[in-house]
C-alpha cells in the first residue's frame, strides 16, 4: 500500500510537471508571437512593394502570388504555434521562421527590381555610358 500511494504521488507529480512546461511552452509562444506579428508588416512591404511595381507587367498572376505569400505566411504562423506549444520546436524559431523566410525573398525582391541586383546569367539592361 505505501508502494502504490508513493506510485500514484509521482505519477501524479510527473503529470503536474508536464502540465506546467506545456504552459511555459505556450507563454513563450504567446510573447514571441506578440513581436513577430507586428514585424510581419515590414516583411508584407518588402514583398509587397516589389510584386506591386511589377503588377502591371504581371497582371492577375501577381495578385494570386501575393495571396499565396499571405497563405505562406499564416499557415506557417499556425503551425510553428502548434508545433511549439506542444514542445517539438523552439517558440522563437516557429514565430519567427516565416518572418525570416519571406524577410529574405522580400530583400531579394526588392534589390531585384531596384536593380541594385541581379541574379548570374540574368539579362541586364545595356548601360548609357557617361559620354
Amino acid at each position: 500500500p505505501a508502494r502504490r500511494r508513493q506510485a500514484e504521488e509521482a505519477k501524479v507529480a510527473w503529470l503536474q510537471e508536464q502540465a506546467a512546461v506545456k504552459k511555459i511552452h505556450q507563454y513563450e509562444v504567446e510573447i514571441h508571437k506578440k513581436f513577430a506579428i507586428p514585424f510581419a508588416c515590414i516583411v508584407f512591404v518588402l514583398v509587397g512593394a516589389p510584386l506591386g511595381m511589377r503588377a502591371r507587367r504581371g497582371g492577375l498572376a501577381a495578385g494570386f502570388l501575393s495571396a499565396g505569400f499571405f497563405m505562406f505566411y499564416y499557415l506557417c504562423l499556425i503551425g510553428g504555434e502548434q508545433l511549439a506549444d506542444r514542445g517539438q520546436m523552439p517558440p522563437m524559431v516557429a514565430m519567427w521562421a516565416a518572418n525570416a523566410i519571406l524577410g529574405a525573398l522580400g530583400v531579394a525582391l526588392t534589390l531585384r527590381v531596384c536593380e541594385v541586383w541581379r541574379p548570374r546569367g540574368a539579362p541586364g539592361r545595356a548601360r548609357r555610358s557617361a559620354a
